[in-house]
């Protein structure tokens, strides 16, 4: 947001990328792209969960549960949702939330006297920094005791803890556990908080949105592609770009997403054919252009096989809902959605530096994500071979 801040053209510090000067961010409640024609901007963390709040049991599984932070509200797991009730200041450490749906049902920004969680308000810098907090002593389903203990003692902690406003007792409806042990240990957590975070961290034992603090980190701990949200609100079309390592060629991130929809809202997500000229007969007789066509393909087509590059860049996606969620809502009515998956692919049909880099570095297009210093070869691949794909299906 600071590249197109008048105020650094006359700013003493307006010259360094790493100065902070106002008008460089908003607060999150202020934050409205879309009021000027911009994107409706969904930003995705995890909130990890590898301790039941209930049962005080280990978790399995994901260990993590969606959030979904926007311009409207709060979005978590799969059936809470919350809008900001008020509009806060710059100067404001708190906004509060105001939940939708049942107030006889457990959520997690619900008091058990009916009053509006007070959270912590945060900038859209910080948010989109929490949102790649890749490396923290919560990962997700990656999470355990072992990383978690390695990563704090290394303060490798890029993870938040975020301030919800609600003490666990003071939550409607959760069914934590009750005792003097228990009473004794939420003193010392609210005496000692910043001590009992830390323990927590050092455990890898978090308790996902029904304690007062959320630990939250990268969204693709809980999902990499962050289509999630998307398909929970059933949008039309949905372009994807997956540019996840898969130096394997396993399609993880399209994998996960599918199993996670089919789990938590009966959705599947369909190839439309497997053999490339029946899918080319269905591409046309559904209305895509015939100049796309030529580029889409199947899966296959898109992962290749070892020692050999793929064929193609990107392929068309349906999404079946079982139902209608909402009647008769235009949006939510929709049983019917498509995903444009775009993947970062060589096909062979690139320019002689991309080819030349690739012949260079192997790896490439999929060289780990733990590298975040690239030299100017490094860059100019990537963007270049992006803008080498996008011209093809968008041009």
């Amino acid at each position: 947001m600071g590249a197109v801040n008048p105020v650094r053209l006359r700013h003493k510090d307006g010259d360094s990328v790493t100065a902070v000067i106002e008008g460089d961010d908003v607060p999150m409640t202020q934050y409205a792209p879309h009021a000027a024609g911009g994107p409706l901007h969904l930003i995705n963390v995890a909130v990890n969960e590898t301790v039941d709040v209930a049962s005080e049991r280990g978790m399995r599984d994901r260990q993590a549960e969606n959030m979904a932070i926007g311009p409207a509200g709060i979005n978590v797991a799969r059936n809470w949702h919350s809008f900001w009730s008020m509009k806060s200041d710059n100067r404001s450490r708190t906004v509060q939330l105001q939940p939708l749906g049942n107030s006889n049902e457990s959520h997690p920004f619900l008091t058990d006297d009916g009053r509006l969680a007070e959270t912590e308000s945060l900038n859209v810098r910080q948010w989109m920094a929490i949102s790649g907090a890749a490396i923290s002593p919560g990962l997700g389903r990656l999470t355990s005791a072992s990383l978690s203990l390695l990563f704090t003692l290394s303060n490798l902690r890029l993870g938040y803890w975020w301030d919800s406003g609600i003490w666990s007792r003071k939550r409607l409806s959760v069914p934590i556990q009750q005792g003097i042990f228990e009473s004794i240990a939420n003193v010392f957590k609210r005496v000692f908080a910043t001590q009992s975070l830390l323990v927590a961290e050092l455990r890898g034992q978090f308790s996902g949105p029904w304690r007062r603090y959320f630990y939250l980190s990268d969204g693709g701990n809980f999902e990499n592609t962050a289509a999630y949200e998307l398909l929970r609100r059933r949008v039309p079309l949905i372009v994807m770009c997956d540019a996840g390592r898969d130096h394997l060629h396993q399609a993880t991130g399209i994998a996960d997403l599918t199993r996670i929809v089919r789990i938590d809202f009966g959705a599947e997500i369909e190839a439309l054919s497997d053999d490339l000229k029946e899918l080319e007969t269905t591409l046309r007789k559904i209305g895509v252009p015939e100049r796309v066509i030529a580029h889409l393909g199947t899966l296959d087509d898109l992962l290749g096989e070892e020692n050999r590059l793929p064929h193609k860049h990107a392929l068309l996606l349906r999404v079946r809902y079982p139902r209608a969620a909402a009647e008769p809502d235009p949006w939510n009515g929709r049983n019917v959605s498509w995903i444009l998956y775009l993947k970062l692919t060589m096909t062979g049909d690139e320019s002689a530096d991309i080819r030349n880099y690739k012949m260079t570095h192997k790896d490439f297009p999929n060289e780990s994500t733990l590298d975040q210093f690239f030299d100017e070869p490094q860059w100019e691949s990537y963007r270049k071979l992006g803008e080498h794909i996008g011209n093809k299906l968008f041009r």
